[in-house]
């Protein structure tokens, strides 16, 4: 016990109707930062309740929840959270108090590493 179901041989529903353990850790431990998005109100519930699936950090803000934690965390919260609508991964974050900033800080991403240079060519996209 205190595996994650899928290391007990368990998948689909026989693995959702388990109780979660408290960490189902990964090999991968340099924390990364996400959003989990949720209805207006239940903010503060979700909070808790990623607190209670494992993850380190769970601050309350508006419309969701920002943590951070490994991406086994992340995929945790897409299983096993009730209250949670999506799981959201930013990719850069820069100061923005204006349009012309916006539009400055996501021009100087890298978003060669985040998108093939030809997806959606040739393809049927």
């Amino acid at each position: 016990m205190g595996q994650c179901p899928q290391a007990n041989g368990l998948h689909g529903a026989a693995a959702r109707t388990m109780t979660p353990p408290a960490r189902c850790r990964s090999p991968v431990v340099s924390p990364v930062k996400f959003f989990v998005s949720c209805a207006k109100g239940l903010e503060y519930l979700l909070a808790d309740e990623l607190l209670a699936l494992g993850l380190p950090r769970a601050t309350a803000t508006i419309a969701g929840v920002n943590a951070e934690g490994e991406l086994r965390d992340a995929q945790r919260v897409v299983l096993w959270s009730r209250l949670a609508s999506r799981v959201l991964w930013p990719l850069a974050e820069f100061d923005c108090p204006d349009e012309v900033a916006l539009y400055q800080g996501v021009l100087a991403m890298p978003w060669e590493q985040h998108l093939d240079a030809v997806a959606g060519r040739d393809n049927g996209v």
